[in-house]
C-alpha cells in the first residue's frame, strides 16, 4: 500500500501542477474593425479564421495569442492576456504642402491603403493624403520634371497635425 501511495502522490502533484502551469483555455477573438477579418492563429497552425466586424469566437487558446492578419484590409490583431482583439488601423492626416517652383506627384511607398495613393500637386498648392503609416515612419516616392526640391516630414505640436513641406 505504501509503495503504491508513493506512486500516486508524485502522480497527483503531477498532473496538479501541469494544470495549473497549462494556460490553455477557451479565450475570446473580439473583432472591434469596421471589416471582416482572416488571420490565423499560431497556436492552429496554417488554418484560416474569418471574423465579421463585430463578432467573437471562442477557442482554445494559450494566454497571449498570437495571431496574424492575411486578409487585405487595414486591420491589426493584438494580444492581450487573455483575449485578442482585431482593431482598425489608425489613420494619420498628413497635410501636404508645395513651396517647390514646379508640380510634383507625391505617391505614399509603404502604406498600400493611403487615400489617396497619390497625388500631384501644382506650386504654391496643399493637399491632404490619409494613411495608415505613422507620418513619421511614412515614405515617399517623388516626381518632378526637374530636380532641386528638398522636403522635411514633421509633426506640428500646436495642431497636433503631420506635415509634408516641400520646397
Amino acid at each position: 500500500m505504501r509503495k503504491l501511495m508513493l506512486f500516486f502522490i508524485p502522480v497527483f502533484i503531477f498532473t496538479s501542477c501541469d494544470s495549473v502551469i497549462s494556460t490553455v483555455r477557451e479565450r475570446d477573438i473580439i473583432n472591434n474593425s469596421s471589416h471582416t477579418a482572416q488571420f490565423t492563429l499560431t497556436s492552429y497552425g496554417d488554418k484560416v479564421f474569418t471574423l465579421a466586424a463585430a463578432e467573437r469566437m471562442t477557442l482554445k487558446l494559450p494566454s497571449f495569442p498570437a495571431g496574424k492578419i492575411i486578409s487585405d484590409v487595414p486591420v491589426v490583431f493584438k494580444t492581450h492576456a487573455e483575449n485578442a482583439t482585431i482593431e482598425d488601423m489608425p489613420t494619420y492626416e498628413l497635410n501636404i504642402n508645395n513651396t517647390f517652383t514646379h508640380q510634383i506627384t507625391v505617391k505614399i511607398k509603404n502604406d498600400r491603403f493611403a487615400v489617396p495613393q497619390s497625388i500631384t500637386i501644382t506650386p504654391s498648392a496643399s493637399h491632404i493624403i490619409h494613411t495608415r503609416i505613422t507620418p513619421t515612419d511614412v515614405q515617399f516616392d517623388f516626381t518632378c520634371d526637374v530636380g532641386g526640391y528638398r522636403y522635411e516630414n514633421y509633426f506640428n505640436e500646436s495642431d497636433k497635425k503631420y506635415y509634408l513641406k516641400i520646397y
